[in-house]
Parts: structure tokens; sequence; C-alpha cells
């Protein structure tokens, strides 16, 4: 029967990727060099700084290994390419599964783009060790820009189309290797500035701004002056900043990435290494978090950090909001260059890693029939669906010329809400799952029960309390919600999206009924290997 509903007797990919590629794999979709670095800002500026970093950071790892534990039962009950595609879909509705899949497909597709965005701004500074100004001014124009991140664009390319699977697995470990090493660097440095941070900024930006002694003290002044609270009010028991600060560090879905690949992992039907991969991954994410994160966070003083936030730029400086353009003033060139080449091989990891997701959900929707059969194309030298991959790329390559000459932040800054709503059905199918597909939660091997209650029922159960919970930072936090919350142009993008997803689910049923086919049938049961 499965024949004549799946595309072919079995998917053509290949079971490659070992338990320790798997934990950098997800450790690599949460976080590489520079992701510390743009989640300190949450909790400098939307955070405003009164909320309890420890407290948000805790928050954070719990809901975190709860919701990867869910995904992990559902991994290894159902270990195919897809992800929450494959676990919503055949646990409540195929349409459902779908729609959110696609909608979670969109959102990492953005943020593919955006990860080119900053591989060229990391370019951008490692050249400046190099080369003057003046020298770089094409390649800090919008055309240069772009040029710098189709340099990474051609990278992937060649290592997941041409290279395939196994190649990007081997060089995620040994971009691993220098991260940590550089990881370390910048944390001695960040550790060695505390308490001398002022001085060190001061010296750093008379070359720039000589006439100015203690530009340290001015940004904040300025910042003040232009409206920043830089002693406001201490935050309310809906801790509004604590859990904005909370939602920014949470791991989810990311560490559970290995889910949509899971077609290509080895022994991916054990739930024990499903969950070793997910929550080892996560407490990687939160050492580097502390590590990197918070000890520059208390090195250079939130309340500095906040202000330069709020004011954006610095007339006669080169810092931005990505705050790795301070780093100059804490540490010696090397070090600064050390930390730039190693932010280049993250920026290569987590854009292929990026990719390889995305077009998995493709490849697990052709092989549905919800999608044309050249997207499920597997190629037969490195067993990678060659299609999927290079329109996963392609469409990236298209949001980054968009990204770069227009503010489509905008359009999509609520974006994390959108996986919030893929988090919280998966969560729910999880709470079900035990329930309504029997005959596949007695085929799992995670089927332990407390109390006769399905331990997927408790874990799904607290997961959506947990992210109900962070959720309402949405909706309690101003300054979060003015740069993330859910605005009328978002709401509308969002819409479009789903709409989208949907026409297309109805135009698949409808042209695969014409054929004989019953999609309906293909959900009620797992996908061939």
């Amino acid at each position: 029967m499965a024949e004549g509903i799946f595309l072919r007797k079995a998917t053509g990919l290949v079971r490659e990727v070992g338990l320790g590629s798997a934990i950098l794999f997800c450790t690599t979709y949460t976080t590489v060099m520079w992701g510390p670095f743009l989640v300190i800002p949450y909790f400098a500026g939307y955070g405003n700084f009164v909320g309890n970093v420890w407290l948000g950071l805790a928050i954070g790892l719990v809901a975190t290994l709860l919701v990867n534990s869910v995904y992990a039962h559902f991994s290894s009950a159902m270990p195919r390419s897809g992800g929450d595609y494959v676990f919503i879909g055949r646990t409540i509705n195929p349409l459902l599964g779908f729609a959110a899949n696609w909608g979670w497909s969109w959102v990492a597709t953005f943020w593919n783009a955006a990860n080119l965005l900053f591989f060229a701004t990391i370019m951008q500074l490692f050249l400046s060790g190099f080369y003057s100004q003046d020298a770089l001014a094409f390649w800090y124009s919008t055309w240069g820009t772009i040029a710098l991140g189709l340099i990474l664009w051609i990278i992937a390319f060649v290592l997941l189309i041409i290279g395939g699977t196994r190649a990007y697995m081997r060089f995620q470990s040994v971009a691993w290797i220098i991260m940590f090493a550089a990881f370390g660097v910048v944390a001695y440095y960040f550790m060695s500035a505390a308490g001398n941070f002022p001085a060190l900024f001061n010296s750093w930006a008379q070359q720039y701004v000589p006439t100015e002694p203690d530009m340290y003290h001015k940004i904040i002044n300025d910042a003040v002056a232009g409206g920043f609270q830089l002693n406001p009010p201490p935050e309310g028991p809906m801790m509004p900043q604590t859990l904005a600060w909370a939602v920014m560090t949470l791991g989810v879905p990311y560490t559970a990435g290995i889910v949509w690949i899971a077609g290509e992992v080895k022994k991916a039907e054990s739930g024990i290494r499903q969950h070793i991969a997910m929550e080892i991954g996560e407490v990687f994410y939160t050492i580097i978090l502390i590590v990197a994160g918070v000890t520059f966070l208390f090195a250079a003083d939130p309340k500095f950090l906040g202000a330069l936030l709020y004011l954006g730029s610095v007339n006669g400086l080169p810092v931005t909001s990505f705050f790795w353009s301070l780093f100059p003033a804490i540490m010696p060139p090397w070090a600064f260059e050390f930390f730039a080449f190693a932010a280049l091989l993250g920026g290569v990891i987590v854009y292929c890693a990026g990719v390889l997701v995305v077009s998995r959900c493709l490849f697990a929707w052709s092989f549905d029939r919800l999608l044309p059969s050249f997207f499920a194309h597997v190629s037969d030298r490195n067993k990678v669906p060659t299609t999927a991959l290079a329109t996963a790329l392609i469409f990236t390559l298209f949001l980054l010329v968009l990204e770069v000459n227009a503010n489509i932040w905008t359009y999509i800054g609520a974006s994390y809400f959108m996986v919030m709503i893929s988090i919280f059905i998966v969560c729910f199918a999880g709470l079900v799952f035990p329930y309504v597909r029997k005959d596949m939660f007695e085929q799992m091997p995670l089927k332990a029960r407390i109390g006769g209650i399905p331990v997927l029922s408790i874990v799904s159960l607290l997961s959506l309390v947990f992210m109900v919970w962070t959720g309402t930072s949405y909706f309690t936090n101003p300054a979060y919600m003015t740069s993330f919350g859910i605005t009328q142009t978002m709401i509308v993008c969002t819409v479009l999206i789903y709409a989208v997803g949907i026409a297309i689910y109805f135009i698949s049923r409808a042209y695969n009924k014409r054929r004989g086919i019953d999609l309906a049938m293909a959900f009620r049961q797992i996908p061939p290997a």
C-alpha cells in the first residue's frame, strides 16, 4: 500500500550522521561565534537591565530541555526527515502539520538569509584588520555586502550539494574546534576587562574622536538626554523583562535541529540518543551564553550597552548595535582577528545547517506528494536531495537582496512568534499522541508512564506551561513589543504565509485525488526510510 501512496519505496537518503555530529549540529543550529552578542542586546536593551539575567537563563534552559524531550520522543517514534511536519501531520491533522511546518520553514529561510548578511558583516570586520576603511569602501556598500554574502552561498553550495552531508559534518567538527578555542580567548579578555572597561573603551575611542576624553560616559549621557531610562523602575510580578530575556535565550526548536534531518541520523529510532544529542546541545548553548555572553555583559556594564543600543550609532566611532564592533577596545588585534575568523567559520556551518533543515522539509513534502516529485530527487553520488538543497539556497539569496535593500525585518519582526506557534502545536500533539495514536505509541522506544500517565504527555504539558509563560512577554514588555511585537504588518505577513501554504495543500490534495491517490492514507503511517 505504501508503495503507491509515497513517491517511492525508499527515500534514498543514507543514515551517516553519528551521535557526535548530531550533538554539534544541534549546537550549531542554535548559536555560533556571534550568537551570544546578538542575544545580549535583548537583555541590555529590551530587558532594560532590570530583569534577572540568571533567572531568565534558568527559565530558558528548563523550558528548552522540556521541549527538546518532546521532540526527542517524537523523532524516535518517527525518525524521518521533516520534523514537526511529520509529527503533527501523523498525530493531529495533515493540513495542520503542513501549515505549521510551512510557516516554520519560511522563518528558517528568513534567518538563513540573515546569516548571509551577518557573514558579510563579520567579513567586513575581518578585512578591516588588514585594509583601511577607504580601501574597503565598496565592500561596505550594498552590492559589496551582497557579494560577501555570495561568498558564503558558494561555499555552502560546494559543501552541501557537491560534498554532501558527510562533508559538511566533517567541516562542522573542525569549525567547532577553532570556535571553542576562540570562545576561550574572547572570554579571557572579557574577564580581564571587568572593572576597567570604561578606561579601555575611552583609550580606544580617542583614536577616532581625540577631542572627547570620556566617550564612555558621553554615550550614556547622550542616551539619557534622548529619553533613555538610566534607572527604570523594577519589573512587576509578571516579570516582563526577565521573560523577554528568557525568550531570547530559548534554544527551541533549534537545539532539536536533528529532528528535521532524522532520516540521515544513525540509530535515530533510539530515544536515548535523540535526548543526548538535543539536551547536550542545549547545555553547550547555555554554557556559551554564559562564558562568552554574560561575561561581556557585566564587563561592559548593561547600562552602557543599553545606552549604546538606544542610540544605535555614535558619530565618529566604528561601533554598531552588533556588539562585536566593541571588541577592538578590549583585546589585541590578533585576538580580534581570531574571533572574526572563527565567526566566519561559524557563519558557514550555521548557514549550511539552516539550509539543510529547510531542504529536508521540502524533501518530506515532496515525498508525501504535496510538492512536485523533483524536490525529492536524491543524488546517486552523495545521497542528498540536490533539487531541494538548490531551492533552499536560491530563496536565501533572493531574501538577502531584499534584506540589504529594504527593511523587511518589520514584515516579520515577530518571526519567533511563528516558531512558538509551531512549538505549541508540537507540544499539544505530544500531549495527545499516546491516546490518539496508540498504535505508534506502543511501538516507540520511550513509552514509560508515571502513575499510569505517559511521560510524553507529562513533559508535553509542562512544556506548554513554560512556553505560554515565556510567551506573555510579547504582551507585557512594551520595549520588546515595539521591536519584535505583534504588529499589523507582521499579522498580514503571517496570514499571507499561512494562506499560501494552506492553498498549496488543498491544490495538491485535489490534484492527487484526480490521479487516484488518497493523501490521507499517507498520513496514517510513517513514511518509508
